[in-house]
Order: structure tokens, then C-alpha cells, then sequence
């Protein structure tokens, strides 16, 4: 049986030094090495706190090594990260107990000089601990921003200048907090009414969301509902992205393309909506994407897919002007998702935020192309990024006269042209939706 140290180490590699992404390498893992489910949660925790705090622990780690970051081994350097992270944040982890565990997984990975190494710094933080403080938010606003809400200076730099300090703040302080869960009840299954009286007989704690087939389930966490998830009545997904598909306006019978639709969340609840009546075809650029979409389909009960592989950005003269309604839910650069998914904030960089724009207008120029006369586009984003929000809605806008900007509404909740999620507001994932009708 593996420890939660040992996990932590090995997915921690995957994706800190092989960029892999944080869930589907905890999952490789943890599927294939045998734990008890107490050293899962602990590698979990120790795994995602990690990688939320990354920056503020190299920043600790810095000034404790004499030798450069770079040039430690790599396995020592997230040796020492995991244990600094709990001596600081966990306070069911002795420190001594993290310390020694430390040493001991060192001399297996590496050598006893390092060993020594790993036993002195760690020994050295605990006496000098009371040194390590941020610079203020007056003297240095950049760093002190990076350093207390763990992002990228780079991002902390671009937001600043885009929404100004007490915005991005807000923003900041909002993505420390734990992402809530909330799930989607699959009605080609059971209606929201027979989940909630299934779950809150078993003593789980469930909120209905104004999306109607949304919940918010909000004690029991993941564990609780694992049987209706792998049976496919709920669908793990933000209330944002479930705004989506009813952005769409499905109808029973009508033909849909959902042109980036990997792994399917979107796609499976346009079909729900049409109560498995009509077509949708869902497209990705890779095939192991596309059995992301079968499988989704075949666990929720969903008929009417047809998963097919496409360049989104590449004609296909089959469709041209044939889809009563387009989704394109464009690859972004995810900055409305970096509270949940928190790797990601170490992928991107600030020259991504100017490419992906460019990425998206090609993808909806051709999404245009393959609408009917009267048919309703709509465009999303998991972004908070301007550029690939309404600078991408405004060009389309002004190149495609006789696209007209129309109505979002749901339960008179949202009832615009645009909506964007702004997550210390909406308590949602940041995201981004327009829609448009083919005058045509």
C-alpha cells in the first residue's frame, strides 16, 4: 500500500515537472497504485495545496537554500514544497512528523547529502519562520497580491491594469476559497424534485440553483452522490457552464452543432433539454476526446450524439447551413476556472491572453458558415479575459451584418445579449456567453 506522501510525490511530478493536468494525473494514479482512503485524502490535500500555493512556498523555499531553485533535483524541491506546506497549513501534521517524513522519502529518491539538505532547511523555517513576511499591499501592491493570493505576478500585473486593484483583489480573495460543488440532474433519467428527496433522505445537504436542473450540494460532498454520478442521474458541472445550453434554446427535433464539445458536459445537456429528440453532432480536434463525449453519453442515457472528429477551425462542406443552432464553447485561457482548477494558473502565460482571440474569431467565422437561415449562434467562454470575450463577440458583430445580437433569458433570471460571470458575484466559475440570429 502507497502513502499519501509517496502519491503526493508522483502526481506532483506529473504535473509540476511533466505538465501534466492536476485531476487526470491524481486519478491515473490513484486508480493504478492501491491506498487507503485516509492516505487519499491526505495526498489529495497535500497535492492541491501544493499547487494553490506554489508560488508562496518557492517564494519560503527560496530564501531558505542556498542553492538556486532551479538547479535543486526535482524530487527534493517537491520534498520540500509538500512538507512546507504542511508544517504552514496543516495543523493535524506535526511539524516534526513532516520533517522526518521528508528526510526519509529523500534518502529513497535521492541521496543522504540530501537528505541533510531537505532535514536543514525544513529545521531552519521552523526557527526562522517569524521573518517570512509579505511585503505590503502600499510598499509593493504586485507582490503582494502574487505572494498572498498565490497567482502569477504576470497575472497579478494584467488584472491589476484590467479591472484596477480592489477588483482584482476581490477576484483573488474569491479563488483561495474552496470551489463549491455543484451538479447537474440528468431529466432523461429523474426530475430535480425525486434527486433532492433521494439525497436529503440519505442526510445530504442539497440547494436547488436558479439553472433549473441545478444543485448545490453543500455537506456530503463527492462522496455522497458517487452512485448517482456513476449512474449517471447527476453530471458534476458549474452553474455557469449549465447557463450554456439554455442560452442555446434547444428544441425537441432540432439539429445542433456543438462544435468544441470535448468531454461533453455542454452536449449531453442540449440533448436533455431536447428530451432525446433530434441531432446533436459534437466535434473535437482529437479522437481520445471524442470517446470522452461517447462515454459521457452512454453513462447519462444520451441518443441523439453523433461525436465526430473536426478542426473546428477547418471547413467541413457537409455542414454548411444546415444546423438549426451552433454552440461554439471556445478553447480559452480558463482564467474563470483557476479557482478550481488551480494548475492552470502555471500554464498560461500573459502572451496566451493575445493569442487565443485569434484562436476563437476563426472558430466562430466558421461556425457562421454552417447556420440556417434564422439559426441562433451562440458563443462561450470559461475566461475573464476582455479580449477573448467582447473583443471576440464585437468583431464577429461588426464583420457579419447580418448577424443580430439576441436574447439570453432564463426564468427571468438573465435576459441580455451578453452575460458575464464575474465569480465574487455570481459565486460561479468566470464565464462569458452571446448569442446571435442568422437574419439571413
Amino acid at each position: 500500500m502507497k502513502t499519501a506522501r509517496e502519491i503526493a510525490l508522483v502526481v506532483l511530478r506529473k504535473v509540476l515537472v511533466e505538465e501534466a493536468y492536476a485531476n487526470i494525473a491524481l486519478q491515473q494514479v490513484l486508480t493504478t497504485w492501491p491506498a487507503e482512503d485516509r492516505e487519499r485524502r491526505f495526498a489529495t490535500e497535500i497535492i492541491y495545496g501544493v499547487i494553490r500555493k506554489k508560488n508562496y512556498l518557492e517564494w519560503i523555499l527560496g530564501r531558505l537554500s542556498r542553492q538556486p531553485l532551479a538547479k535543486l533535483d526535482a524530487d527534493v524541491r517537491l520534498i520540500l514544497l509538500c512538507a512546507l506546506y504542511q508544517i504552514i497549513f496543516l495543523n493535524s501534521v506535526p511539524a516534526r512528523a513532516a520533517i522526518n517524513e521528508a528526510v526519509e522519502m529523500t534518502k529513497k529518491v535521492s541521496h543522504r547529502g540530501s537528505a541533510g539538505f531537505v532535514n536543514g532547511c525544513l529545521r531552519s523555517y521552523l526557527r526562522k519562520q517569524e521573518e517570512f513576511n509579505i511585503p505590503q499591499r502600499t510598499n509593493d501592491p504586485i507582490t503582494y497580491l502574487s505572494l498572498t493570493y498565490c497567482q502569477p505576478k504576470w497575472f497579478a500585473q494584467w488584472a491589476v491594469r484590467t479591472w484596477g486593484m480592489e477588483r482584482t483583489e476581490e477576484l483573488f480573495a474569491y479563488f483561495m476559497q474552496p470551489a463549491p460543488l455543484t451538479v447537474r440532474v440528468n431529466t432523461l433519467l429523474e426530475t430535480r424534485d425525486e434527486v433532492i428527496r433521494n439525497l436529503t433522505s440519505r442526510g445530504v445537504d442539497v440547494v436547488k440553483l436558479a439553472v433549473p436542473e441545478g444543485l448545490s450540494i453543500s455537506r456530503g460532498g463527492i462522496a455522497a452522490i458517487r452512485e448517482e454520478l456513476q449512474s449517471g442521474i447527476l453530471y458534476v458541472q458549474d452553474e455557469a457552464a449549465m447557463w450554456v445550453a439554455h442560452a442555446v434554446s434547444p428544441q425537441p427535433g432540432e439539429t445542433i452543432l456543438d462544435l468544441c464539445a470535448a468531454p461533453g458536459g455542454k452536449t449531453t445537456h442540449l440533448a436533455q433539454i431536447m428530451e432525446n429528440q433530434g441531432e446533436v453532432i459534437a466535434c473535437d480536434l482529437y479522437s481520445h476526446k471524442q470517446q470522452l463525449i461517447w462515454d459521457n453519453c452512454k453513462r447519462l442515457g444520451v441518443t441523439i450524439v453523433s461525436a465526430v472528429v473536426q478542426d473546428a477551425t477547418k471547413e467541413n462542406p457537409d455542414w454548411q447551413k444546415k444546423f438549426d443552432k451552433v454552440l461554439v464553447d471556445a478553447p480559452c485561457s480558463g482564467l474563470g476556472v483557476i479557482g478550481r482548477r488551480p494548475d492552470l494558473k502555471w500554464r498560461r502565460t500573459s502572451k496566451e491572453l493575445k493569442d487565443f482571440p485569434l484562436l476563437q474569431q476563426a472558430i466562430v467565422e466558421r461556425a457562421v458558415t454552417y447556420l440556417k437561415p434564422g439559426g441562433r449562434l451562440v458563443y462561450s467562454t470559461c475566461t475573464l479575459n476582455p479580449e477573448e470575450n467582447e473583443g471576440v463577440s464585437e468583431r464577429i458583430s461588426q464583420a457579419h451584418s447580418q448577424l443580430q445580437p439576441c436574447t439570453i433569458s432564463l426564468e427571468n433570471t438573465i435576459n441580455t445579449d451578453e452575460y458575464r460571470f464575474w465569480p465574487p458575484e455570481s459565486k460561479t466559475d468566470g464565464f462569458y456567453i452571446c448569442a446571435w440570429e442568422n437574419k439571413i
